[in-house]
């Protein structure tokens, strides 16, 4: 398939939807979350969006064809906006808009499809996978600010953040190695990826080293 995709996760508030959406700003790449054609993919069969997050093993499947049949097909350049690691319960929780409370004990699982991963690496013609990181300080300013603004947030606690941000690497690692092993069944370029710090704000400094990386 001629197309390029480049996967951005990072925790919540580490600043990766401002880069996602500064990449499709500045260099024409169509910002993109799974969440989409999932919700896209509810509503097709017919389901209210207040349940889709329930169903979730049922949609991936037809999520994973929208997104390879018609949404890379029609961008060509397409920049995903994704958590790598989820707290299942409590991604499910923000997805309906419930107030929670975050359970820090609530282990990471796989925040994207195994399957989707490994058609992307044997079907696109360039793929990518970046994590975007910031420094503790930073994050929590950021999810103060949106608890101010009324926005779903994380937990303000340290523990919290180091917990995402440790699980995110960990998820990210994981998935580069599963699409190396897919990639090696094809004839197309190496899998880029990297590790970007995204600190003080300095979004320009963070899309300037995902473009060197991706390019």
């Amino acid at each position: 398939m001629n197309g390029e995709v480049c996967f951005v996760g990072g925790a919540s508030a580490a600043g990766k939807t401002e880069i996602t959406t500064i990449l499709e700003e500045k260099f024409g790449m169509k910002r993109y979350k799974l969440k989409w054609a999932l919700l896209e993919a509810g509503v097709r069969k017919g389901l209210d969006r207040s349940v889709i997050p329930d169903h979730y093993d049922i949609l991936i499947k037809d999520a994973t064809n929208i997104l390879l049949n018609e949404v890379i097909p029609e961008y060509k350049r397409v920049v995903l906006d994704v958590h790598y690691g989820v707290q299942v319960n409590f991604s499910t929780s923000l997805a309906r808009q419930q107030k929670t409370v975050e359970d820090l004990s609530e282990p990471y699982q796989s925040g994207i499809d195994r399957k989707l991963v490994k058609l992307l690496a044997q079907t696109v013609t360039k793929l990518g996978f970046i994590l975007v990181v910031a420094p503790r300080s930073d994050i929590l300013s950021r999810r103060i600010q949106r608890q101010a603004e009324g926005k779903p947030y994380r937990s303000l606690n340290p523990l919290s953040i180091d917990q995402e941000q440790g699980a995110e690497l960990s998820w990210f690692n994981h998935y580069v190695n599963i699409a190396r092993r897919a990639r090696r069944t094809t004839f197309y370029e190496r899998i880029r990826q990297g590790i970007v710090l995204n600190s003080d704000g300095s979004f320009e400094y963070a899309i300037e080293e995902i473009y060197k990386i991706f390019r």
